[in-house]
């Protein structure tokens, strides 16, 4: 296998994840050859045919009533209006099989890839992705990142000005379940793949870098360079090495 793929929630160490791999010496996925596409803008097109209709970011509008339409969004009545959860939760989250035609901009992106010898990408949105590249290509790897629920209401916080005063306890409900739905699709294809899937924590990679890179290795069947300074960097909290990624 030569190539990787690090998914995780938009609000996991996902990117982390895959920084940390190139500091190894596995090389960023290079846009593709005739269309110039990121392998990002790629999985964006893909998703886009691949869905019958236009669907609304957060649920299909026609199927609630107006009163659902709110506690789904997380809103109450008198919430302030610049509280949009939108941005942050989606659709559940299903497979999505394009048609064959479409799998000329994936063999695009393979051909102006195809001289390096070991490369990936990290991409949050490939989630309803994985099962179309585990069968378009069976020389792929997986990095599957998962972290806890807080984390995932500290950093919507924190980083994305989310105003706890502001939300309800619908909103809560609400980010919580889509971080259910988008982790039990990554267990759901581990089950699937687990050959050739790493399933890591991404804040205990933070403590066990190393373990994590032998791990990569391992499920990619590829060997890595050794540590450079561009790790010590990432990982300045290393300090359990033999922890368990899993755990």
């Amino acid at each position: 296998m030569n190539k990787i793929l690090v998914v995780g929630h938009k609000t996991s160490n996902y990117q982390l994840m895959m920084d940390i791999v190139q500091s190894y010496g596995v090389l960023q996925a290079l846009p593709s050859q005739l269309y110039q596409m990121t392998p990002q803008q790629l999985t964006q097109k893909i998703l886009q045919v691949s869905k019958p209709q236009e669907v609304p970011k957060i649920c299909n509008d026609n199927h609630l009533n107006s009163k659902n339409r709110a506690q789904r969004r997380g809103l109450s009545k008198n919430q302030p209006k610049n509280t949009d959860l939108s941005k942050f939760v989606t659709t559940p989250y299903v497979q999505k099989y394009p048609k064959k035609m479409w799998d000329g901009l994936s063999m695009d992106l393979m051909l102006s890839n195809s001289d390096q010898p070991l490369w990936g990408w990290a991409d949050s949105e490939a989630i309803c992705l994985l099962n179309y590249w585990a069968e378009f290509d069976d020389e792929m790897a997986f990095v599957l990142t998962y972290d806890q629920p807080s984390n995932m209401l500290k950093k919507l916080i924190l980083e994305d000005k989310i105003v706890v005063d502001d939300l309800t306890q619908d909103g809560l409900v609400t980010l919580l379940q889509d971080w259910m739905d988008y982790n039990k699709e990554i267990l759901a294809f581990y089950k699937k793949y687990p050959n050739r899937c790493l399933l890591v924590n991404g804040e205990q990679v933070m403590y066990s870098a190393h373990d994590y890179i032998n791990s990569v290795a391992n499920i990619a069947q590829i060997e890595l360079l050794d540590c450079n300074e561009q790790l010590s960097e990432i990982s300045t909290n290393q300090v359990a090495p033999n922890s368990n990624l899993l755990d």
